[in-house]
């Protein structure tokens, strides 16, 4: 039986789906949220001469992480501080926890089979990195100025300008917000001279501003290991497709990428040392395919919301009972996402979840990066 551990937090509705699926595959999934860790949850770990090491996490459910086969990496997040913590050993303490994660991930990542390594989330993670092995790879990429120095920005907005090209604004992370119990979203935007704050402004933090590229279509690509699917999206009119989500406009179909892009789609997850990833392109009049980004540990489950027969779920349990290497080849049970999310198993974890951890629910298309 393969045991994989989940990092993630209890609000993701991805890794509840995936665990229900994995134990109806006869895997042994187990959901650790280490935000939880220290304050929630009570840690042993014993090294002996022998260089044997045990470890024990004790929660409301005890949590046995010996011998994990596979980590999957969803959503880690470091732990929370108590509130007892006197403001003057914040720092310290946050420090010494942060530390002791560090040290135990390290632990388990010498153990276990990672998706996506420990060792390359920063690396992966960056959006610098990722255009410049694109490029590299002879990968198509947007032409593109990072800087927080705003005469450089109404540069690069006059030379696109007078090649007729407009200029887009993205940040580093997702950015979102809270007001008034409200959440609000920053999506890829289309920005122009008269619309920029003024220098004092633009010098707080730099950002990631691209040439807007012509597009027919938009293709989303979610690699497990060396396989992929590859969805197209048709979304001319906008310029991030997720702010179409939910609506009568977002449609999706299944499409097959040209070989030498599912090539240098490998070799780029090679370089950033990741094994599972989701792909982001633009197809443009020309059909030139154009790299945007890639997600190492992306959303996938709305595609099979709207594309009930691609299975997207059930393949990716696999892909994570796979990477055992023991179970490589061996005969494996199916499962559709609605199956899944419609069982007594999967209703009890949910109102478990919804009892202990004071969730809120929501659909997984509600956050599709």
């Amino acid at each position: 039986m393969v045991k994989i551990l989940i990092l993630t937090n209890v609000e993701d509705a991805h890794s509840r789906i995936v665990f229900d699926c994995l134990k109806k595959k006869g895997a042994s999934p187990i959901r650790w949220y280490p935000e939880e860790y220290i304050i929630n949850q009570d840690s042993k770990i014993t090294i002996s001469k022998e260089a044997t090491v045990n470890i024990k996490i004790s929660s409301q459910d005890s949590i046995d992480i010996e011998n994990i086969d596979v980590v999957w990496n969803r959503r880690f997040q470091y732990p929370n501080l108590s509130k007892l913590v006197h403001p003057d050993d914040y720092d310290f303490v946050n420090r010494e926890n942060r530390a002791h994660m560090d040290s135990l991930l390290l632990l388990l990542e010498e153990k276990a089979t990672w998706v996506n390594p420990l060792s390359s989330y920063r690396i992966s993670n960056s959006k610098l990195v990722q255009l410049r092995e694109a490029a590299r790879l002879k990968m198509e990429i947007p032409k593109t100025l990072i800087t927080n120095h705003k005469k450089d920005i109404i540069d690069f907005i006059d030379e696109n300008n007078a090649l007729g090209i407009r200029t887009i604004y993205k940040t580093f992370l997702p950015p979102y917000w809270e007001e008034s119990k409200n959440y609000y979203n920053l999506y890829t935007s289309v920005i122009n001279k008269e619309i920029l704050p003024n220098e004092s402004i633009m010098r707080i933090t730099p950002g990631i501003y691209q040439q807007n590229i012509d597009k027919q279509y938009e293709i989303r690509v979610t690699f497990f290991g060396q396989e992929y699917i590859a969805i197209k999206i048709d979304n001319s009119d906008e310029q991030d497709w997720r702010i179409l989500s939910g609506t009568s406009q977002f449609k999706i179909n299944l499409t097959i990428l040209p070989h030498e892009i599912e090539k240098k789609c490998i070799q780029l997850m090679q370089k950033l040392g990741i094994i599972f990833g989701c792909f982001d392109f633009i197809v443009t009049p020309k059909d030139e395919y154009v790299f945007l980004e890639v997600n190492e540990m992306g959303q996938f489950s709305w595609i099979e919301e709207m594309l009930p027969n691609v299975k997207i779920v059930d393949r990716f349990c696999d892909f994570l009972i796979d990477s055992a290497q023991s179970q490589l080849n061996q005969e494996k049970t199916k499962f559709s996402l609605h199956e899944i999310t419609t069982s007594e198993t999967y209703k009890h974890l949910l109102q478990n979840d919804k009892i202990h951890h004071a969730i809120i629910e929501t659909t997984s298309a509600s956050n599709m990066k």
